[in-house]
């Protein structure tokens, strides 16, 4: 198949096009990573299926359909380079964060990422700075950071160094799932080029910083954390080996 690449129209990065999944399996979690490798067109950003332009003629009705989804996706693997490259070792439980939608994904690394510069928030001072901080963190990232009351880890350096400037919130967001992508750690391309597939393509490569390995379990444990507070109904994908909820 031939892909004609179009320029797809901005869009917010929890977009996606929300087709419907039946489940394959009854085991929840393999049943979420087989969707992962194979059908990537169920949970893809709108703008990398616009990329691959009009040559699958996905008619209205059908494109809920098993055959498309998988046709669509396999375009999707080809586009990507992904076709031959799977991953189904999820022995490491932060590689889940991969798995979470990217609306639940986005969210969580938003809060975590505002929980990260706590301190730096609790010192400002003027209205003026708060409305700014306020815009790029968003409203509930801000109240979110302001009511936590467990103690954080000291890890703002590695995200976000006391007293550099704030970006605006598109950068922000980006930051901030780019440090939740660091915490699947030494995760195969497979794992990551798929987590980037949830984000608009014109995110390019999500910068992932480079963590220590005790940085890393401590934010993954602090965005699991967090992840319980704001989307608890996920919070089995991060249960103890053996409480799987099935």
């Amino acid at each position: 198949m031939s892909a004609v690449m179009l320029e797809a129209a901005d869009s917010p990065a929890s977009d996606n096009p929300g087709r419907a999944w039946q489940p394959l399996v009854q085991d929840r979690a393999f049943d979420l990573r087989l969707r992962f490798n194979l059908f990537p067109a169920t949970y893809a950003h709108a703008s990398w299926i616009a990329r691959l332009g009009r040559d699958l003629p996905l008619a209205e009705g059908i494109d809920d359909s098993p055959f498309w989804m998988r046709r669509l996706s396999l375009a999707l693997l080809q586009a990507c380079k992904l076709d031959q490259d799977f991953d189904f070792d999820f022995s490491d439980r932060a590689k889940n964060i991969a798995l979470l939608d990217a609306a639940v994904l986005e969210r969580c690394a938003r809060l975590m990422a505002g929980l990260l510069v706590r301190e730096q928030i609790r010192h400002v001072v003027l209205g003026a700075d708060m409305v700014a901080l306020e815009r790029t963190l968003g409203r509930d990232s801000l109240r979110f950071a302001l009511g936590w009351t467990v103690p954080l880890p000291v890890l703002g350096y590695v995200f976000h160094p006391h007293g550099a400037a704030f970006p605006d919130n598109e950068a922000w967001t980006r930051r901030a799932v780019g440090l939740a992508s660091a915490l699947l750690g030494a995760a195969s391309s497979a794992t990551l080029a798929r987590m980037q597939l949830r984000f608009p393509c014109g995110w390019a490569s999500l910068q992932r910083p480079v963590l220590q390995e005790q940085d890393r379990s401590r934010l993954a444990a602090l965005f699991v954390a967090v992840l319980h507070k704001a989307a608890p109904d996920h919070g089995w994908l991060f249960a103890t080996p053996g409480r799987t909820a099935q």
